[in-house]
């Protein structure tokens, strides 16, 4: 896309000086028709509008005032510029004095000065023609202003050669190049006089890095929580070859410091794509070794390589608002200590996009939002029914994820197990996924639409109903008949909920949940047979039924004996 030489690639203006040079040394015709400088015009106006780039590259600057803007260009606020103006300047190697040159724009030396000069925007260095001379310039006072919400900055400045480059940008916003201006500049339309009013229109690639984290799918501690980046491949206008060409993308890293209650991912857990807005792959998507790199230790950092980049500045010149997808899925720890919560996010600016153009330096990193997932530990209490509640040990609770699953409590359905209860009674659950938090979003009334209680705005399905079932009693007592249907808030406590028919919570004219138990502190047995004895077998019982059965049979032996002497008698 670009062939340009050193000189066209690196010269930061905005065609302002070229035109001026050109005027004064292209021909006499066009320089005897200007009117001269008069000393009594000493300043004029720089007009900044800054602007984001537009959708199809917008048109080159010749200093006039631009009355419609290209589509897709965008006023962007809080930009600092800063204007110095180039005084003289001698050769690096000479003397500054008797080699000196001064740039007075009110000669046409001074014009001929300004136009000798070629400027790197990446090294920042000055030289000369011919032969590149290396030269060291002196500037004058510098001014600053800052972008309004129109993206306007302005300067009043003494008649002169100004370097103007942006000193503070604004995050997600990739700096403009440096570029220079000569205020005056000769009007570009009627060629026969001189505008104090010079506007220009630096371009910048507003570029959006975002990060969400989607944890629907995760309950409890080994389960996975995937993380979506999501970072839009900057563009750039190449002024030095045509307003619409781009300059190329040399470099884009995206790093990753993971949070230390996640498992550092295999590599096959991390999915590099090139998308739309849509989320619709764009172009031939990139691989693994073949487009990227990635580290094999936190921070984890996906870099592309030259066959990657090349897609990127592919996809991207035929679709504006390219992205690069990055989705890492984690799988968390089992390392939350009991009754403590676990909120899992990279806290501070510990993930970062990073890029380059071939027109100019590393951009500063940009840093998204950090989403977050929350996980509590918590325990409760298993009771005898009764006063004073005598703790039972040895039960064990399971948690389930549906109703129907916690009543058949089937061998391995179960989201996590407890460990039998202690000689104090005590349950603990480790590392569950907290009700009230998911997606990074506080699950709380007036959030979401609730399809199952127009009265109410809170989403049933992403407000989290565990079930507490109890696989094993306590010897002596009977299990629960049914399973608890509670919540895990993340305040710390567990609350028994009411549920609807389909197993959501049902919520009170608040849209709060309705509790039946707040905080679940205890859970009750009560005694085999609900207290009541059962008959007893074997042993005495068994006993006294022989010798009952004996005396019966005997009585009745001495009966039948006796009727059968009294008929042999009446015989």
């Amino acid at each position: 896309m670009k062939n340009h030489s050193k000189k066209r690639g690196l010269l930061a203006s905005v065609g302002a000086l070229a035109t001026a040079a050109a005027l004064v040394l292209g021909g006499s015709v066009a320089a005897s028709a200007a009117p001269t400088i008069l000393p009594t015009e000493t300043h004029g106006n720089l007009h900044i509008t800054k602007l984001s780039t537009p959708n199809g590259g917008g048109v080159t600057s010749n200093g006039t005032q631009v009355v419609t803007l290209p589509t897709g260009a965008e006023p962007i606020q809080n930009v600092t510029f800063a204007a110095k103006r180039v005084i003289s300047y001698y050769p690096t190697a000479g003397d500054p004095i008797n080699d000196l040159v001064t740039v007075d724009l009110s000669t046409n030396a001074g014009w001929a000065a300004a136009a000798a000069l070629q400027y790197d925007a990446v090294g920042d260095t000055w030289s000369t023609e011919p032969g590149a001379v290396a030269v060291t310039v002196n500037f004058g006072a510098i001014s600053n202003d800052i972008t309004d919400a129109n993206g306007e900055a302005g300067f009043n400045l003494p008649i002169g050669l100004y370097h103007v480059e942006e000193t503070v940008t604004p995050a997600g916003v990739t700096p403009a190049a440096p570029f220079l201006v000569t205020i005056p500049l000769t009007n570009p339309v009627t060629l026969n006089d001189w505008m104090y009013d010079v506007y220009v229109y630096p371009k910048n690639a507003q570029t959006s890095f975002t990060k969400s984290v989607n944890d629907e799918n995760a309950y409890v501690a080994g389960d996975d929580v995937v993380w979506t980046l999501n970072a839009d491949i900057p563009r750039k206008n190449n002024a030095t070859s045509g307003p619409a060409d781009w300059a190329d993308i040399t470099a884009f890293t995206i790093s990753d410091t993971l949070d230390a209650n996640l498992e550092f991912p295999a590599a096959a857990d991390v999915v590099v794509n090139i998308v739309d807005a849509t989320g619709a792959n764009l172009g031939t998507q990139p691989a693994l070794t073949t487009d990227y790199t990635l580290s094999a230790a936190n921070p984890l950092v996906m870099t592309f390589n030259a066959t990657g980049l090349a897609k990127l500045n592919a996809v991207v010149a035929a679709n504006p608002g390219a992205q690069v997808k990055m989705t890492i899925t984690t799988e968390v720890k089992d390392s939350v200590p009991v009754g403590t919560a676990m909120t899992i996010k990279n806290g501070g600016l510990t993930t970062s996009l990073q890029y380059t153009f071939d027109n100019g330096t590393p951009e500063d990193p940009q840093h998204p939002n950090e989403p977050e997932t929350r996980f509590r530990s918590f325990t409760f209490e298993k009771v005898a029914h009764g006063t004073p509640a005598t703790k039972l040990q040895n039960a064990v609770f399971g948690l389930y994820e549906t109703e129907a699953l916690a009543a058949a409590g089937a061998a391995g359905t179960a989201l996590i197990e407890s460990a039998p209860s202690t000689a104090t009674g005590v349950v603990t659950f480790n590392d569950v996924r907290v009700s009230d938090f998911q997606n990074n979003e506080v699950q709380t009334a007036g959030a979401k639409a609730n399809p199952l209680d127009p009265t109410c705005t809170l989403r049933n399905e992403d407000f989290r109903v565990y079930w507490l079932s109890e696989l094993v009693a306590p010897t002596g007592y009977e299990l629960l008949a049914k399973p608890l249907p509670v919540i895990v808030t993340t305040a710390g406590a567990v609350v028994q909920v009411a549920v609807d028919g389909a197993g959501y919570a049902q919520y009170n004219a608040d849209c709060s949940p309705v509790t039946v138990a707040n905080p679940l502190s205890q859970v009750q047995n009560v005694p085999a047979n609900a207290g009541f004895v059962l008959p007893l077998t074997g042993g005495t019982g068994t006993v006294l039924l022989t010798v009952l059965g004996i005396g019966i049979l005997a009585v009745v032996l001495v009966v039948a004996r006796r009727r059968r002497g009294a008929e042999e008698l009446a015989e």
